[in-house]
């Protein structure tokens, strides 16, 4: 299935699951959405055991050898500095469960 579902969707579910009015399943869900963008922004991690990873991860770009119009050699640097990127790492778990459908 690769159906997308939308945040209202989302909501009703979350709602349901919760036995909840679906203003107080949206309360809850922007507040973990909350968390989790300010654990990435901290450069923190976070594991959801048997579910996935959340967090950042160091990115170094690499300079490389190239050759110009006149048959040098160049060395080329990397045109963006070292910097922090946001990461999201499913489990074994969930890779076996998808792979099994």
């Amino acid at each position: 299935m690769n159906n997308k579902i939308t945040r209202k969707e989302f909501i009703t579910k979350v709602a349901t699951v919760m036995g909840t009015t679906k203003v107080d399943a949206e309360i809850a869900i922007d507040a973990v959405i909350g968390e989790l963008k300010q654990i990435v922004l901290d450069e923190d991690k976070i594991c959801f055991q048997g579910f996935m990873v959340v967090g950042t991860k160091t990115v170094k770009e690499t300079a490389e050898r190239t050759i110009n119009p006149f048959g040098k050699g160049v060395q080329v640097y990397a045109s963006k500095p070292e910097h922090s990127a946001p990461t999201a790492t499913f489990s074994k778990n969930i890779k076996d469960e998808l792979k099994s459908k």
